[in-house]
């Protein structure tokens, strides 16, 4: 029992740290955009506006990926489902959860390969005031890294649900 207990209390860490984070840049983008907004009526604009605001934005949705994860609040269309025992829809679950697992993997990987070379050859926007690009491609591979921790605790989980369901029937 200790054991399972474990992983869940990191992943959900992770998750409450991504919220956290994710949450902190929506106030922060409502802040930018208010700050613009009043510029503009000034006559002025804050430069780089559209890419500060594109980096926040991928902040907000990928470090809320695992929270969103952990609470279940992912859509799932259950229509098929309903028609499956409750063995079936376990197994069925369970090879959802390992084909996400899969594709955030995937997504993981290559987004850590694209942050580090983003990193190396400092990339950046391609207009004034020329804003960093890396920082915002090393938070997505922290975010779907996150995503994958969360989906591992998801797959272990499921893996005992449906291990207990055959030992029981």
């Amino acid at each position: 029992m200790r054991f399972t207990l474990w992983p869940e209390r990191v992943s959900g860490a992770g998750g409450r740290f991504g919220s956290w984070i994710g949450s902190a840049a929506a106030l922060l983008l409502v802040i930018v955009v208010a700050a613009n907004i009043i510029a503009r009526i000034l006559g002025h604009s804050i430069p780089g506006i559209l890419d500060i605001s594109q980096n926040f934005m991928v902040i907000i949705v990928v470090m809320m990926l695992a929270y969103t994860q952990a609470q279940r609040g992912h859509i799932g269309v259950e229509f098929v489902l309903n028609f499956l025992p409750e063995s079936g829809r376990r197994v069925v679950g369970l090879i959802t959860l390992l084909l996400s697992l899969a594709f955030a993997v995937l997504l993981a990987w290559q987004s850590w390969a694209m942050a580090w070379f983003a990193l190396e050859v400092r990339d950046h926007s391609g207009v004034y005031p020329y804003l960093p690009l890396y920082p915002g491609k090393l938070i997505l591979a922290l975010g779907v890294s996150l995503l994958c921790l969360q989906l591992l605790v998801d797959v272990w989980v499921a893996l005992r649900r449906v291990s207990s369901s055959t030992a029981t029937e």
